[in-house]
C-alpha cells in the first residue's frame, strides 16, 4: 500500500495504520489497550487543552467537564482497531492536518506511558504512519470489514464469535454490544439496512481474509 502524500485532505476518508518497531509487542495487557482507547477517545477531539497525562490527575467532575467542552473532533473515527503490533484507523479528517496531529499526539502520550512502565527508551512504533485515500464506496465497505476482521484474520482470536468480544475494535460497538462515544458509526451504518446485513456483510468474508493474510506470510 502507498505512503502518506502531504497533505492529507480536509472532508476526506483515509485508512490509517503504522506498526511498531521489529514487531515488538505495544500492547501485552488490557491495561495497556484501555490506555490506548482512552488516548483515541482524549486525542480525536479538537483543541485538547492539556495533554492526557495531566487530564487524568484531575478530579472525574473536571473531566467530565473538559470533555463535554471538546464538542468538535480533529479526525471521526469511522472504524479502529488495536493488534499487539499495530493498528487501523479509518478516519475522516475534519480540519486540515487532523489525522497528523491526531496519530501523532495519540502515539507519543502512549509511547511515553509504555517506556515508564517498562524502564525503556527511544521509539515504539514507526516514524512514519501508513494513510491510504479512501475514493469509493466499494474501498470504504472493504476497508471496514478488513478492520474489523483483524483480530481473527490475523489468528489472534480463534474462534470468530469472539469478534463481538473483542473491546479494542470498533466491531462489537457496531453490534451494538458496546459503546466509546467518540465513533462515528451513522457513516458506516448509512450502507446497510439494519444491523443483520452489517454483520453479514463483514462475517461472510471472514474465512477468505484469513486465507490471504496465511499466504501474505507464508
Amino acid at each position: 500500500m502507498p505512503r502518506r502524500a502531504y497533505p492529507l485532505i480536509s472532508g476526506e476518508i483515509y485508512h490509517v495504520y503504522n506498526r511498531t518497531i521489529a514487531n515488538q509487542s505495544a500492547f501485552t495487557s488490557e491495561n495497556h489497550f484501555q490506555r490506548a482507547v482512552n488516548l483515541i477517545d482524549f486525542y480525536c477531539r479538537s483543541q485538547t487543552p492539556i495533554r492526557y497525562s495531566y487530564f487524568i490527575r484531575l478530579t472525574l467532575k473536571t473531566q467530565t467537564e473538559i470533555l463535554s467542552s471538546l464538542s468538535s473532533y480533529r479526525s471521526k473515527i469511522i472504524c479502529f482497531c488495536l493488534m499487539p503490533t499495530h493498528f487501523h484507523f479509518l478516519l475522516n479528517q475534519s480540519s486540515d492536518e487532523g489525522i497528523k496531529n491526531f496519530i501523532h499526539d495519540f502515539q507519543d502520550s502512549y509511547v511515553k506511558y509504555f517506556n515508564i512502565l517498562n524502564r525503556r527508551n527511544g521509539a515504539l512504533f514507526q516514524a512514519s504512519f501508513k494513510a491510504v485515500r479512501i475514493t469509493s464506496g466499494p474501498q470504504f465497505l472493504h476497508v471496514s470489514r478488513y478492520i474489523h476482521l483483524n483480530p481473527y484474520s490475523s489468528g489472534l482470536i480463534k474462534n470468530l464469535n469472539q469478534l463481538v468480544k473483542y473491546r479494542w475494535s470498533s466491531f462489537p460497538c457496531y453490534a451494538d454490544q458496546i459503546k466509546y462515544d467518540f465513533l462515528n458509526i451513522q457513516h458506516l451504518m448509512n450502507n446497510f439496512t439494519d444491523l443483520n446485513s452489517f454483520l453479514s456483510f463483514t462475517l461472510n468474508q471472514a474465512e477468505y481474509q484469513k486465507t490471504l493474510n496465511f499466504i501474505k506470510h507464508h
